[in-house]
Protein backbone atom coordinates (compact mmCIF):
# COMPACT_ATOMS: atom_id res chain seq x y z
CA UNK A 1 0.00 0.00 0.00
CA UNK A 2 1.62 3.02 -0.98
CA UNK A 3 1.51 6.40 1.00
CA UNK A 4 -1.69 7.80 -1.37
CA UNK A 5 -3.60 4.69 -0.21
CA UNK A 6 -2.66 5.33 3.30
CA UNK A 7 -4.26 9.39 2.94
CA UNK A 8 -7.13 8.75 1.28
CA UNK A 9 -7.81 5.67 4.42
CA UNK A 10 -7.30 8.59 6.74
CA UNK A 11 -9.55 11.22 5.05
CA UNK A 12 -12.09 8.89 4.70
CA UNK A 13 -11.83 7.78 8.64
CA UNK A 14 -11.92 11.32 9.83
CA UNK A 15 -14.64 12.26 7.71
CA UNK A 16 -16.89 9.31 8.86
CA UNK A 17 -15.74 9.99 12.55
CA UNK A 18 -16.76 13.39 11.94
CA UNK A 19 -20.27 12.59 10.54
CA UNK A 20 -20.72 10.06 13.80
CA UNK A 21 -19.66 13.13 16.13
CA UNK A 22 -22.65 15.35 14.61
CA UNK A 23 -24.79 12.42 14.56
CA UNK A 24 -24.40 12.04 18.48
CA UNK A 25 -26.48 14.95 19.92
CA UNK A 26 -29.45 14.39 17.71
CA UNK A 27 -29.61 10.75 18.79
CA UNK A 28 -28.95 11.78 22.09
CA UNK A 29 -32.16 14.31 21.39
CA UNK A 30 -34.80 12.12 20.06
CA UNK A 31 -33.81 9.37 22.72
CA UNK A 32 -34.59 12.25 25.25
CA UNK A 33 -37.95 12.92 23.51
CA UNK A 34 -38.98 9.20 23.69
CA UNK A 35 -38.35 9.13 27.77
CA UNK A 36 -41.54 8.53 28.95
CA UNK A 37 -42.44 9.90 32.88
CA UNK A 38 -42.47 6.25 34.19
CA UNK A 39 -39.20 5.58 32.73
CA UNK A 40 -37.31 8.76 33.83
CA UNK A 41 -39.13 8.08 37.45
CA UNK A 42 -37.57 4.72 37.54
CA UNK A 43 -34.13 6.09 36.65
CA UNK A 44 -34.60 8.66 39.23
CA UNK A 45 -35.42 6.43 41.76
CA UNK A 46 -32.31 4.03 40.56
CA UNK A 47 -29.39 7.68 40.72
CA UNK A 48 -30.90 8.44 44.11
CA UNK A 49 -29.03 5.23 45.65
Amino acid sequence: MDSIDLLSESKQRENHLQKAHQAVPRDIEKLGVGVTKEAQSIFDALSDK
